[in-house]
């Protein structure tokens, strides 16, 4: 008896003889042939040794792990401080995709460059508050003084 059978995996037409049998399979047989079922066992089974392995050299290496990390997180803060010092387009519907629910690539071109105008705002009102209270004069009544003595 010789028909043929495509399979799944591949897409390759095969004969009957290279698929395995299967009693709820179509025509009895798996949808994938033996060679890629195989090809699907050694893949698994090396991943799973591959973690086992990955695993014991991370304990063996523990201090380099742990400085590899630290140094990631701070390459992270650094990146981070830089959309915020530069109001980056990311850095704007992170904020509305957080605050306010907005689902990130719902966020109009528009709405950013208006919260960046506003944040560049406030931030200039923070700078010129600080400018007035680094040249106003401290006197006997002032609170930052009573606080210093």
């Amino acid at each position: 008896m010789g028909f043929s059978k495509q399979c799944t995996k591949c897409g390759r037409v095969k004969w009957w003889h290279q698929f395995w049998r299967h009693p709820n399979g179509r025509l009895s047989l798996m949808s994938a042939c033996k060679v890629c079922i195989r090809k699907y066992k050694v893949y698994y089974e090396n991943k799973e040794k591959k973690r086992t392995r990955e695993k014991i050299w991370r304990e063996e290496n523990r201090e380099y792990c742990r400085v590899y990390r630290k140094k990631t997180i701070e390459k992270g803060r650094q990146y981070g401080q830089i959309q915020r010092h530069t109001l980056s387009d990311h850095y704007i519907k992170n904020i509305f995709a957080t605050n306010l629910g907005i689902k990130y690539k719902d966020v109009p071109p528009e709405l950013i460059e208006m919260k960046r105008q506003q944040l560049k705002l406030k931030r200039a009102i923070k700078a010129a508050k600080e400018a007035v209270n680094d040249f106003r004069p401290r006197g006997r009544g002032d609170p930052q003084t009573k606080a210093a003595a």
